[in-house]
């Protein structure tokens, strides 16, 4: 997963897009210092520290770590899946936009490769074939939910009619 991120990724802070293993500039979807510093954030990177954490870059190689939060900001604004790469796409021929659609699963050859969805509107069941890739863009919740229904991770943990 870490090339396809990186190569989204326009991580605006120095410090860590200098970090060449884990984040890159000028991908679509931009990463960067929240814009407002709470009073609170020193006394808690301080704290970290006294409780033998360390600082750095929580994205990178070892998660146990502390560090003022980055988030997906573009001009003050979050910078969401729409505006990222929906916007720069929207009239593109092999761009198809389907509202209230909602995806049952991911379609998977014997070769391990995702090659459609299985989608639904109004009750009535639908597939997309992708010719070269298909993105998965359901949110931190919806993502993994929608690769358990697909058949990819632990057998048995969601069934096709659960919502989250």
């Amino acid at each position: 997963m870490l090339p396809f991120f990186k190569k989204s990724e326009d991580n605006r802070s120095p410090l860590y897009a200098a970090d060449k293993k884990f984040h890159s500039t000028g991908g679509l979807l931009t990463v960067a210092d929240i814009p407002y510093k709470s009073p609170l954030v020193q006394p808690f990177l301080e704290a970290a520290v006294e409780q033998h954490y360390k600082l750095g870059d929580v994205n990178a190689g070892n998660q146990l770590r502390f560090m003022p939060v980055q988030g997906t900001i573009r001009n003050g604004r979050r910078c969401d899946t729409r505006l990222a790469f929906l916007i720069p796409a929207y009239k593109r021929h092999n761009l198809h936009i389907i509202q209230d659609a909602l995806v049952l699963k991911v379609l998977i050859n014997n070769k391990k490769e995702a090659y459609g969805v299985e989608y639904e509107v109004r009750g009535k069941r639908h597939m997309a074939r992708a010719s070269k890739e298909v993105i998965l863009s359901a949110g931190s919740i919806n993502s993994p939910h929608l690769l358990l229904l697909s058949g990819i991770g632990q057998i048995g943990r969601a069934s096709c009619r659960e919502r989250v």
